[in-house]
């Protein structure tokens, strides 16, 4: 039986499992969402603000119209919200920063 478990564990050591990184932000709110439409199609962009003191915002983009929908019940409200996208890492310097392709949204987490 210890055998079996110190297999597993140093298997596990051995070949550790990736995990999807992602950049999310927590307790902030929407503070615009815009759309773009051309002939390659349309995209929605969702903003975020993490607190009305910050002065930068980032963004995510969607072709899904019930995510904009569900941001846009969001928007500049009492609703404080998380959302992810799909960067590897958050950035972290600019005015504007981008989160990749939005991936989920909670409101009032």
């Amino acid at each position: 039986m210890n055998k079996l478990l110190f297999s597993m564990v140093f298997a596990l050591l051995l070949f550790p499992m990736t995990a999807s990184a992602v950049c999310t932000q927590s307790g902030g709110s929407i503070v615009r969402v815009t759309y773009w439409a051309d002939s390659a199609g349309s995209t929605h962009y969702i903003y975020y603000r993490p607190s009305s003191l910050t002065n930068y915002y980032y963004y995510c983009t969607t072709t899904d119209d019930d995510f904009a929908e569900l941001a846009s019940n969001a928007l500049n409200g009492p609703t404080e919200v998380n959302l992810s996208g799909t960067a590897t890492t958050c950035p972290t310097s600019g005015s504007s920063r981008n989160m990749g392709i939005c991936r989920w949204i909670v409101e009032n987490p």
